[in-house]
């Protein structure tokens, strides 16, 4: 500890605390890399002080959000399991700040984009940066109970040390984004129809993969989304509402779903694109969104067949076996017409709003 830290602003007793912590709730999921612990906070700062790794971490919103409202002055709630939520999220800050991870916060905060003001966004933007500077000790104190909420002082004095965020960045990042996840939210909405249309889930599944074949494309995220969705080892609320007859309540479930899997695939496409002396973590509470995410750098030393065994995890054999003799074919029948799938994804991508809107009337219908 002491070579690594000189004269550290907390107490360094307090990390093998805040380790077991996260660990414990493991919301990590890390990009490939040759740290075997993903919660090993020295050889991250080793990784970095030694091999000159740089460290990005990107928050879901449901972290995000508990950050932001505790650097906005709020207290942690009563009520016990969001009590817990907010004990997490603080324990994921004192972790990230104290392993020297830089913050990676658009995604999160285009969400809150997406559904709010410029205005709003623009003041938890800044807010979110406010969080990034707030004295680690001040994480530790929350997320170990010994306080309730962080000093206004330090809240104040963070304030102080953010220069001022330039929104206009964030606004050219927001279009960028905003494409992607419309695209996924088409994928949501057109598994919402094939949900609504049958309870047959071996066929939903591989209707779905059909879809894809014929009409639409192939996508990893969305399907691997999609394949568990369908299986009868599905987790709860992966698309909130979904069976629910207020229209507004399946809306922001399958823009949730949508965004749960934008988090996925940009987090992928930021290690896929970074430089190769770069690790990336993304950091979730949601257990579907977490289960996914693994499953995107996922490597078998005893079988090719990758994709079967993932859909082994939640389907029966035979079942699987099927969905997979299904997808292997579509898949074939694409890769073969290069020309046709990228005609497909360009078609897609410039007509997007107006498929969401065609899907989207039919899915409120029924």
């Amino acid at each position: 500890m002491e070579f690594i830290y000189t004269n550290p602003n907390f107490d360094v007793n307090d990390i093998d605390p805040i380790v077991e912590i996260v660990r414990h709730n493991d919301p990590f999921v890390l990009s490939p890399s040759t740290i075997d612990d993903r919660y090993d906070i020295m050889g991250y700062i080793h990784a970095a002080q030694n091999s000159g790794v740089e460290l990005r971490a990107m928050l879901d919103n449901n972290i995000l959000t508990r950050v932001i409202s505790l650097a906005s002055g709020n207290s942690v709630p009563k009520e016990e399991h969001q009590a817990n939520a907010y004990l997490l999220s603080s324990a994921v800050m004192a972790f990230l700040i104290i392993g020297k991870f830089e913050i990676e916060q658009r995604i999160s905060i285009h969400e809150k984009r997406s559904s709010s003001s410029r205005s709003q966004a623009e003041r938890e933007l800044h807010i979110s940066r406010v969080a990034d500077n707030i004295c680690v000790k001040e994480w530790i104190d929350i997320a170990l109970g010994r306080k309730n909420e962080i000093s206004r002082d330090e809240i104040d004095n963070s304030g102080t040390r953010v220069a001022s965020v330039n929104y206009e960045n964030a606004e050219k990042s927001f279009s960028q984004i905003i494409t992607p996840w419309k695209i996924n939210y088409y994928f949501v909405l057109k598994a919402t129809e094939i949900w609504k249309s049958s309870s047959d889930n071996v066929d939903n599944a591989c209707k779905f993969i059909h879809w894809m074949e014929r009409e639409w494309f192939f996508a990893a995220v969305p399907s691997v989304f999609v394949m568990v969705l369908f299986s009868p080892k599905r987790y709860s609320r992966m698309i909130k509402g979904i069976d629910s007859p207020a229209k507004e309540k399946l809306i922001n479930g399958l823009q949730n779903a949508a965004w749960d899997l934008t988090y996925i695939r940009m987090w992928s496409n930021f290690y896929q694109t970074s430089d190769l002396n770069r690790l990336w973590l993304l950091c979730t509470n949601d257990t579907a969104l977490h289960s996914i995410a693994k499953k995107q750098f996922e490597v078998s030393e005893q079988s090719n067949n990758i994709l079967l065994e993932q859909l082994q995890e939640y389907w029966s054999a035979s079942d699987a076996q099927i969905i997979f003799d299904v997808y292997e074919q579509a898949l074939a029948n694409v890769t073969n017409d290069k020309d046709k799938r990228q005609q497909k994804v360009k078609e897609g991508t410039e007509s997007i709003d107006n498929f969401i809107t065609d899907l989207e009337t039919k899915v409120l219908k029924t």
